[in-house]
Formats: C-alpha cells, sequence, structure tokens
C-alpha cells in the first residue's frame, strides 16, 4: 500500500492538531502542577481535589493537613488542586494605603 504525497501531508496535519491540542496542553497543565507542588511551605491555606479546604501542617512525600475543628489527615501531595489566596494578605496591604 502506497500512500500518497497527499495523504502523507493529511496524516501529518493530523498528528500536529492532536499534539497541539492534547498532549501539549497535558504537559503545560503537569509543568504547573509539579511546579506549585514543589513550592508549598507549611500554613499554606490549599484546595484539595475533593474540595476540601485545608491548612498546611507538614510537607514530604505525604502532606498533613488541618482541616476545619483541627482534624488533621494526611494526603498524596497530587491531591491538592490549588493554594487558596489568603484574604489575610489582601488586608494587610489595603491597611498599608491607608483604606
Amino acid at each position: 500500500m502506497n500512500l500518497q504525497s497527499a495523504d502523507l501531508m493529511f496524516l501529518a496535519v493530523l498528528v500536529g492538531i492532536f499534539y497541539f491540542t492534547l498532549v501539549r496542553p497535558q504537559r503545560r497543565r503537569a509543568a504547573e502542577q509539579k511546579k506549585m507542588i514543589e513550592a508549598l511551605a507549611p500554613g499554606d491555606e490549599i484546595v484539595t481535589v475533593g474540595g476540601v479546604y485545608a491548612v498546611l501542617m507538614t510537607v514530604g512525600e505525604r502532606v498533613l493537613v488541618r482541616v476545619a475543628g483541627g482534624a488533621e489527615m494526611e494526603i498524596a501531595p497530587q491531591a491538592i488542586a490549588r493554594v487558596v489566596v489568603a484574604a489575610v494578605v489582601e488586608e494587610a496591604s489595603d491597611d498599608e494605603h491607608g483604606r
């Protein structure tokens, strides 16, 4: 079965579309997630992939977090969806500007 140059061009375009719509964005998200996990520090407020808000106590292979009511639990670092921007930081910047 011989593929003609038009067939090869069509196949190359399909592979390119696949790469730029699926593979590249996934790699970017994975790199951002890894960077966020490496920057975690005790005291950071986070949200898990399950929607649980917590404060980091220790960071390592397993992460110890404190949730509402003072309960503590261990989670995998990959279960952290994002770091919450603390409202305290915003209030402090408003106090500095006399607002």
